[in-house]
């Protein structure tokens, strides 16, 4: 191997070394932020569960309340007393 293409050879060695250190520090930054971040999404799946529950209570009670509110009317024009 010539002398030029071992000092090639280390050039890119040397690109890649200061890559992955970058590679590094980004790792652990977007480790902090995770942290950092982390506890509100939990919250917010929470939330999402929690309206996911909700909407299916709605729309149930919505479907009984309707259904007696029909049976009702049905009753006061069919039923004489």
């Amino acid at each position: 191997m010539t002398r030029v293409e071992q000092e090639g050879l280390e050039s890119r060695l040397d690109k890649q070394d200061v890559m992955l250190r970058e590679i590094l520090s980004r790792m652990l930054e977007h480790k902090k932020e995770h942290e950092l971040v982390d506890p509100s999404i939990k919250e917010l799946v929470d939330i999402l569960k929690g309206v996911k529950f909700m909407r299916s209570t709605v729309l149930l009670l919505a479907a009984v309340l309707g259904g007696a509110w029909a049976l009702i009317a049905w009753a006061k024009d069919h039923i004489k007393l």
